[in-house]
């Protein structure tokens, strides 16, 4: 007959050092108000009413026009800017 041996291999202590995060610590980020907003290209085209080959020949023809800011591929735009300019032109939204 054989018998198996079992072994009560208690966890290491490293592993449970940390305890696991609360719920509250996982919560979103809420925006903070004096940061800027940040928005994409599609919703300057969308909010001014172009399409966005009007949005890029706008770009080299207003020096005054809010200069997008670039994350790598991805290009955003202040939204308080893009707001400050169309209020300053007129431009009908």
């Amino acid at each position: 007959m054989s018998s198996t041996v079992t072994q009560n291999v208690a966890p290491s202590d490293a592993l449970f050092a940390t305890p696991p995060p609360n719920a509250s610590d996982l919560s979103p980020l809420r925006p903070n108000p004096s940061t800027p907003q940040l928005v994409s290209i599609d919703t300057i085209c969308t909010l001014i009413g172009i399409n966005r080959r009007t949005l890029y020949r706008w770009l080299s023809l207003f020096p005054d026009f809010p200069r997008p800011i670039r994350f790598g591929r991805l290009i955003r735009f202040r939204l308080h800017e893009v707001n400050q300019w169309i209020d300053a032109r007129g431009v009908v939204r």
